[in-house]
């Protein structure tokens, strides 16, 4: 399958910038319409994908994807159910990494190694920890929490960088409905 090249972010391209052209419309059309999808930072060691997903730890405008779909996602979650207290939304979450061929939960206790299983439609991963999160605040905690259990690694041309694959997925369900949408950002 072909896939459209859609742009590159020039040089001092703010954190907001990113968000507003990659994700805003995501997070909307999965509460909105129950529609999945991927965020994928792609690039070699060093360019700048750990801080768009997740951000920069000293500037509040240098949030990066997660937390600032966090925050648009429980606002839209609110004003749906303003408008129609019916409405309920779970939200969970589950971070997990791919280090050396073993899938890592990140938000398990102890670090724990996934059991992979094949099955006629892929891969399933069982025994992940699956976090309940019903704010913004929970959302950011379960990030940190699981963020302080990544593998690093130095190297030469970068001190402080990950050599594992994160994985951090937000389910979204529409309980009256059970329409159901996942986003991935990898």
């Amino acid at each position: 399958e072909m896939f459209p090249f859609d742009q590159v972010f020039p040089p001092g391209t703010t954190q907001e910038t990113v968000f507003q052209d990659v994700c805003k419309d995501v997070i909307v059309d999965a509460v909105d319409h129950g529609r999945s999808a991927t965020i994928l930072a792609f690039g070699c060691s060093g360019t700048g994908k750990t801080f768009a997903i997740t951000g920069g730890a000293k500037r509040f405008s240098d949030r990066g994807l997660i937390p600032r779909s966090m925050s648009v996602l429980f606002e839209e979650i609110a004003e749906r159910q303003v408008a129609n207290p019916s409405r309920v939304f779970d939200v969970s979450v589950r971070f997990f990494e791919l280090y050396k061929d073993q899938v890592i939960d990140l938000l398990a206790e102890k670090r724990v190694k996934i059991n992979v299983k094949e099955t006629g439609d892929g891969a399933e991963l069982s025994g992940l920890v699956e976090a309940t999160v019903q704010s913004e605040g929970d959302a950011y905690h379960v990030l940190f929490q699981g963020d302080g259990k990544r593998h690093f690694e130095r190297l030469p041309l970068n001190p402080e960088t990950s050599r594992a694959h994160t994985f951090f997925e937000v389910d979204i369900v529409d309980v009256p409905t059970q329409t159901k949408a996942c986003i991935s950002f990898v």
